[in-house]
C-alpha cells in the first residue's frame, strides 16, 4: 500500500472519529446579562461565525430554565411583549456538517407562559436558516399547546405532540441530510428518556433542507415564554448530556480580535487581558508544537494560545462563587520559558496574598519544576490555614507538558488530590501521582481569576510561557474525564491516526470551534 493510499485510509479514520467521538457542534447557554436583549452577544461555544442579529425587535434576557436534560447555567432568552414577535439569528459553519449522509441532533428547553390560538402564537426554533428568515427547517410550538415541524414553510401532516404550558419541557430532534430530493428528513421529540437515542415516535417529515447557514428563533406576537440552553451536535448524548454543569470555565485561545479570551464552556466567565499578552498561532516546530491537535477528549482543533512575558502579563475574569469548590479539578497545556525564576510561577488562580483572600492556586516550583498547588482554609497565613502541596511530578524549561490537579478538599487522604503531568515533547505517558493535605474545607476568596499570576492588579508570581486550554471543572475529574485523555475510549486508535495528518492540517482559527478538519 503506497502513502497516499495509507494517508486517505488515515483520513477516513480520522473523519468517523470525530462522529463516533459524538462533538458537541453548537452551544449557546444564553448566559449574558439580566435584562438587556440578545442582539449583538457573541458566546456560547463552536461553529458560531457572528453574534446575535435581530429581525425587528430583539428577544431579551431572563432568568435560565432547568431540566434534567440540559440544566441551566445562568439565563435564558425570553419574548415578553403582548403585540410583538421577537426574533434573532445567528450564523454558523454549516457545511462539514450538512453533507449527504450527515446526521445532526439538536436540543432546547423552552416554556410557554401565555399564548393565543390564532396566528402569532407559535414559537418557531429553526436550526436550519437562511438569509430569507421565513423559510428555514425547524420546530414550531403553537399556542393551542402542541409542537410539530416544518421544512421550508411546508407542515407535517402527522399528529402533533402535546405539551403543558408553564412546565420547561425539552425539545430534542434529530436532521438527517440526503442528496436525493425530497429525502432530507427532521423529527423532534418532547422530554425522551436521556438513556438512549429515541427512533420511533415523535413528529417528523421528509423534504428539502435549503436553508441552512443560521439559527433562528422567533416568539410570535401573542406567545410569551423563554427557551434555554440551545445545543447541536453529532449524536444524541452530546445534546442531552449534562456535562457542561461540571465546567466552570474552558479558556481555549481560540478565534481572533476579542473573540480568543473568550469562556468556550458557555458559563460567560471571559477573560481580560492585563499587560497586552499576545494570541500566539502555535507552530509546525518548537515550543507549543507538541500539545494536542485535537485535544483528545474533545476532538476540538487546537489552533492558538497565549504567551505570557513572565513580568506584568496575565488574564484575569471577576471574582465568582463558582471559583470556590470543594471538589475541582484545574487543567491546562504548559510551556515554561525558564525556570530559574525569584517567584513561584502560577499557571491558575483564585488566590490573593495580601489582603488574606487565598483561595488556591496550581503552579510550578521555580528551580525544581514540581508541580504544586496551595489551598486555603480561611485566607490567611500559617500552619492549619493555608498549605503547599508539592509533588515529585517534574517539567523542564521549553518542553510541551499537559498538567492537571484534581482536588477533594473534605478528603484528606492520599487520593485526595491526584496531580497529572504528560510530556509532549518527548512523547511521554500520562503520569499520575496522589498526594494527602490537612485542610478540610477551602476559603470562599473574593479574589479574581487568573491565568498566569495572582488573582489580583497589580498581580505577582508571573508565568513566563505558552499556556492553553485553561480547563476548570467543579468535580475531581477521573483519568478518562481529562483533555489529554481520549473520550470514548474505543476512539483511540481513530483520533491517534488524526494526529499523523497533523503536519497537513489547515489553520482556522474561529472562537471555540467544536470539531476538528483535516
Amino acid at each position: 500500500m503506497n502513502h497516499k493510499t495509507i494517508a486517505f485510509v488515515i483520513m477516513l479514520w480520522a473523519l468517523s472519529a470525530v462522529h463516533a467521538c459524538g462533538a458537541l457542534v453548537l452551544y449557546e447557554g444564553f448566559n449574558y446579562s439580566d435584562g438587556g436583549n440578545l442582539t449583538g452577544n457573541y458566546g456560547g461555544s463552536g461553529m458560531w461565525t457572528e453574534s446575535w442579529k435581530a429581525q425587528g425587535p430583539s428577544m431579551t434576557l431572563v432568568e435560565g430554565l432547568f431540566h434534567a436534560g440540559a440544566p441551566s447555567l445562568g439565563n435564558a432568552v425570553a419574548d415578553t411583549s403582548t403585540s410583538l414577535g421577537l426574533a434573532n439569528f445567528r450564523g454558523w459553519e454549516s457545511a462539514d456538517y450538512t453533507t449527504d449522509g450527515s446526521e445532526l441532533w439538536f436540543s432546547a428547553l423552552f416554556n410557554t407562559q401565555t399564548a393565543g390560538t390564532t396566528g402569532g402564537a407559535e414559537l418557531r426554533i429553526h436550526p436550519l436558516g437562511g438569509s430569507d428568515l421565513s423559510a428555514g427547517s425547524g420546530v414550531y410550538v403553537w399556542g393551542n399547546n402542541t409542537v410539530s415541524v416544518r421544512i421550508e414553510g411546508a407542515n407535517s401532516t402527522e399528529p402533533r405532540l402535546d405539551y403543558d404550558r408553564g412546565t420547561t419541557n425539552l425539545l430534542v430532534g434529530r436532521l438527517d441530510f440526503s442528496d436525493t430530493a425530497g429525502e432530507d428528513a427532521i423529527r423532534v421529540w418532547l422530554n425522551p428518556s436521556l438513556d438512549t437515542a429515541p427512533v420511533t415516535g415523535g413528529v417528523g417529515m421528509t423534504g428539502n433542507f435549503n436553508a441552512m447557514s443560521t439559527v433562528y428563533m422567533r416568539g410570535g406576537s401573542t406567545w410569551i415564554g423563554m427557551v434555554d440552553e440551545f445545543r447541536m451536535g453529532t449524536t444524541f448524548n452530546s445534546v442531552v448530556d449534562d456535562s457542561t454543569s461540571e465546567t466552570v470555565g474552558h479558556w481555549r485561545f481560540e478565534g481572533d480580535g476579542g473573540s480568543w479570551l473568550l469562556d468556550c464552556s458557555g458559563n460567560g466567565r471571559d477573560l481580560t487581558a492585563q499587560g497586552s499578552p499576545p494570541q500566539i498561532s502555535l507552530p509546525a516546530s518548537g515550543p507549543g508544537s507538541g500539545f494536542h491537535n485535537p485535544i483528545l477528549q474533545t476532538g476540538q482543533p487546537n489552533q492558538s494560545a497565549v504567551h505570557l512575558s513572565g513580568s506584568g502579563q496575565w488574564l484575569t475574569a471577576p471574582d465568582h462563587d463558582v471559583f470556590t469548590s470543594n471538589t475541582f479539578t484545574i487543567e491546562a497545556y504548559v510551556n515554561i520559558d525558564t525556570l530559574d525564576l525569584g517567584s513561584t510561577p502560577i499557571v491558575a488562580s483564585h488566590f490573593n496574598s495580601s489582603v488574606d483572600e487565598r483561595g488556591w492556586f496550581f503552579a510550578i516550583s521555580p528551580d525544581s519544576g514540581k508541580l504544586l498547588l496551595a489551598l486555603s482554609a480561611n485566607g490567611q497565613t500559617g500552619t492549619g490555614n493555608t498549605e503547599v502541596i508539592t509533588s515529585n511530578l517534574t517539567i523542564e524549561a521549553e518542553k510541551d507538558y499537559y498538567i492537571a490537579a484534581a482536588v477533594n478538599v473534605a478528603d484528606t487522604s492520599a487520593e485526595g488530590i491526584t496531580f497529572y503531568l504528560q510530556n509532549l515533547t518527548d512523547d511521554g505517558p500520562l503520569l499520575s501521582e496522589n498526594r494527602s493535605h490537612n485542610l478540610d474545607e477551602l476559603h470562599n476568596s473574593t479574589a479574581l481569576f487568573a491565568i498566569g499570576a495572582q488573582g489580583r492588579t497589580p498581580s505577582g508570581n508571573f508565568f513566563p510561557g505558552i499556556i492553553d486550554e485553561v480547563r476548570l471543572s467543579n468535580v475531581m475529574l477521573s483519568p478518562d474525564q481529562l483533555l489529554a485523555v481520549p473520550e470514548p475510549s474505543d476512539c483511540l486508535l481513530l483520533l491517534l491516526s488524526v494526529l499523523v495528518l497533523l503536519p497537513m492540517r489547515r489553520r482556522m482559527p474561529a472562537a471555540c470551534r467544536a470539531r476538528l478538519r483535516v
